[in-house]
């Protein structure tokens, strides 16, 4: 009798411990889902508290260009309160789960203006989120902008500069505009 008793004990606790995990890997999936609902809706009320508590202080977000901006610089697009976004909805977000690491991708539609000027988008994202003290942080992020037959604009603020970018189907333009006065740099010299 004891010799059965043992391996079912081994295996109840073997099973015990898989249904566990499984459970805390679906909790913290919707942690982050909610998180990611919550910067959605932060970006909307323009939460500046929410973005400063929830990106780590080496967060870093490489834009669709290239770009790579830090937690400051995204502060400060935040609090310029030149883009002014009406709608973010979040879809298609799967959660990978690595411990006190976690990576979050998805897509998403986002109905915005800058200086009245409509630059609505639809994009695909990815966040890496570490556990730290217990709690969620972003420490990472980048965005690729799904491709529309009209022009897309996107501007950001960078320090004293603004950067607008124009894209037409295949091409595109970058030009760098201090608030004092422009300089334009292409990066396709077939684009007038």
């Amino acid at each position: 009798m004891k010799r059965i008793a043992i391996p079912v004990s081994v295996v109840g606790l073997v099973f015990g411990g898989v249904i566990l995990a499984h459970t805390q890997t679906q909790s913290v999936e919707q942690e982050l889902i909610t998180l990611e609902n919550e910067w959605a809706n932060a970006w909307v009320k323009s939460d500046i508290a929410f973005f400063d508590r929830i990106m780590a202080d080496d967060y870093t977000w490489t834009s669709p260009w290239g770009e790579v901006l830090t937690k400051a610089h995204n502060l400060a697009l935040v609090k310029s309160g030149e883009a002014v976004i009406t709608s973010w909805v979040l879809a298609e977000m799967k959660v990978r789960v690595y411990g006190d690491a976690a990576v979050v991708s998805g897509r998403d539609t986002i109905k915005e203006t800058y200086k009245g000027e409509d630059v609505s988008s639809q994009n695909r994202w990815t966040h890496t989120w570490v556990k730290r003290a217990g709690r969620w942080q972003c420490v990472a992020g980048h965005s690729s902008e799904i491709a529309q037959r009209k022009d897309i604009r996107r501007y950001f603020v960078i320090g004293d500069e603004w950067i607008y970018y124009k894209f037409y189907t295949g091409a595109q333009r970058k030009t760098s505009c201090s608030r004092a006065g422009t300089t334009g740099i292409r990066l396709d010299p077939h684009l007038s």
